[in-house]
């Protein structure tokens, strides 16, 4: 079975409807999605956080596009530009305006092979990151699984263990969990030529859409909460496992790429 696994994140992306804090207008929304100070801290998280694994990943057949507006500011895009570069599987795409789910959904499919049999979807926010194992596990365990893509021409893979990674008052909290359909590492499963993004199902109410299993096993993601969240994700959230504090830069490094005191210092400037 020829599989695609194709993500979609979202980059400061300027646009109508899709966040959850609220602005009276698409001008007031332009600056507050490109000011300068705010910016920087998600390059920063961006840079530290969401890139590292991509580059690692054990199975390297993968798409991940990065959306923002055609108005993304200067300098700010071509900065974008030279941290997407290092990593071919990433494309950077320039959209129009419009809708935030027809926006989202143009720059997905339009990447789609429609020469895969099964399409693995998923979205991917710009702080958050997943294990540098994702696409590997992925791969592997959708072909465990061709009975039930047999059956459901739509359903889910839900990894449910990770981490929040917290920054609040200069430090860095890593705060394990299990939660179902958090929206990282969570993939779509749809077959060839399915007209509908992973933004068209949020994922809060992806059961109501179709079935799914969750995959509770290893670490798989890392969701960042800082005070640019548009989403107010909750410290602790599920039900915590056992995780010995002392491992967490073992754990950033071995499981997302990631080199915490490089991510610190970048923190503090």
């Amino acid at each position: 079975m020829k599989i695609q696994m194709l993500g979609l994140c979202r980059f400061s992306l300027l646009s109508e409807g899709g966040f959850k804090v609220v602005h009276d207008t698409l001008e007031e929304r332009r600056r507050h999605l490109y000011d300068p100070a705010r910016l920087e801290q998600r390059f920063v998280w961006f840079e530290h956080v969401a890139l590292p694994a991509w580059a690692r990943q054990t199975d390297s057949d993968f798409t991940l596009v990065i959306a923002v507006a055609e108005d993304f500011p200067q300098p700010w895009l071509d900065r974008l530009r030279d941290l997407t570069a290092r990593i071919p599987q990433i494309i950077l795409e320039l959209c129009p305006q419009g809708h935030h789910r027809d926006v989202c959904r143009h720059a997905m499919l339009r990447h789609a092979d429609p020469g895969a049999e099964r399409l693995v979807l998923f979205r991917h926010d710009d702080d958050d990151a997943v294990a540098v194992d994702y696409v590997e596990m992925s791969r592997r365990d959708l072909l465990r699984m061709r009975a039930m893509a047999e059956d459901h021409p739509l359903f889910f893979m839900d990894y449910a263990r990770g981490f929040t990674l917290e920054y609040a008052e200069g430090e860095v909290h890593l705060n394990p969990q299990i939660t179902h359909t958090l929206g990282v590492a969570l993939n779509i499963v749809v077959p060839s030529g399915h007209d509908r993004g992973a933004l068209d199902y949020p994922h809060h109410r992806l059961s109501t859409f179709m079935p799914g299993l969750c995959l509770s096993g290893p670490q798989m993601y890392l969701r960042g909460k800082h005070e640019t969240n548009d989403s107010r994700p909750p410290s602790r959230g599920g039900s915590p496992f056992f995780f010995k504090p002392e491992t967490t830069p073992a754990v950033l490094a071995d499981r997302f790429g990631i080199d915490l005191p490089a991510f610190q210092m970048a923190l503090r400037r």
